[in-house]
């Protein structure tokens, strides 16, 4: 056996594998450095990396939170999952926050939008954070709030109990960040025309959420796409922008589907026209629904 030549391939080994020590070492200091001026960096600059959190409860899902500064705002997002119709009470949200706004314990109310929800509406409450305090762009904030709404038997707004209202808390967490958003309100009315229609018989259907008549739209500046969803028996008219700058196009699409420019607060009025059906022949009047045969008995007359 060549005893030297055993050696010397050992020596190389173990000089090899002191090498590869050494670089490993070089090398994890190097990236804890890299990555202690990475966290570093990301630190001076949190509002990129740190999105914000909000819990209510598992009904009403919230999906977003935030808080500007220069005023100071708070916005939540949520979606009614309630599977009935929302209407929510002035000063419907409470807003519970430490340190911001004022040194202590600063308690601000705020709204909701759309103030009636049907189920599965995307909703947004504000609130106005009183004074200047903590209020830095970049700073983590954490808040508390309560939500305060009453139930609804059906998609009329006449059918909420009033008397007995519901409340449940949530929290949230984000950065502050600059007031750089423009919001505000889009009202809609909703009416109906012709062959026997009675009250608003349709809904407005905004980026896929539904909104009836008298619903306030809390909605930032932007281009939405509109539907207009009329009930059994009409169909769509028209719409147009009563008050505000707002535009809606077309003004009578065939399809009943259009593009809304929100620039201003305004309010955008929906028309629906009854349609000409047949009526049980011991109605004297047009029925907001028209009826078939099967749920006339029989003896159908027509309504014009």
């Amino acid at each position: 056996m060549d005893f030297d030549r055993f050696t010397g391939d050992s020596r190389k080994s173990q000089s090899a594998l002191e090498l590869l020590t050494v670089y490993s070492w070089a090398l994890l200091v190097i990236g804890v450095l890299l990555a202690i001026a990475f966290i570093v960096a990301l630190s001076n600059n949190q509002a990129n990396y740190l999105s914000p959190t909000c819990t209510i409860q598992p009904l009403l899902p919230c999906s977003d939170s935030l808080l500007s500064t220069t005023p100071i705002k708070y916005y939540i997002t949520f979606t009614n999952d309630l599977q009935i119709p929302m209407n929510f009470t002035a000063n419907a949200i409470n807003v519970t926050t430490e340190g911001i706004g004022s040194s202590g314990t600063e308690h601000s109310f705020g709204y909701c939008y759309p103030g009636f929800a049907l189920p599965g509406t995307s909703v947004v409450c504000t609130a106005n954070v009183s004074g200047s305090y903590g209020a830095t762009s970049g700073r983590q904030a954490g808040v508390f709030f309560t939500l305060s709404y009453y139930l609804c038997n059906s998609d009329s707004q006449s059918s909420c109990n009033t008397a007995s209202s519901y409340k449940t808390s949530g929290l949230s967490l984000q950065t502050i960040e600059p007031a750089t958003l423009s919001y505000n309100t889009l009202t809609v009315e909703i009416g109906s025309i012709g062959n026997g229609a009675i009250g608003d018989n349709g809904l407005l259907v905004i980026d896929g959420e539904r909104y009836a008549d008298g619903a306030n739209v809390l909605l930032p500046y932007g281009k939405y796409t509109v539907y207009a969803q009329p009930l059994a028996g009409f169909t769509f008219s028209s719409w147009s922008i009563k008050q505000g700058s707002s535009t809606i196009s077309p003004a009578l699409p065939a399809n009943a589907v259009g593009s809304l420019t929100f620039n201003s607060a305004s309010e955008i009025a929906v028309i629906f026209t009854g349609l000409s059906c047949n009526v049980c022949s011991f109605l004297v009047a047009c029925p907001a629904v028209c009826p078939t045969e099967v749920s006339c008995g029989g003896g159908l007359n027509k309504c014009t």
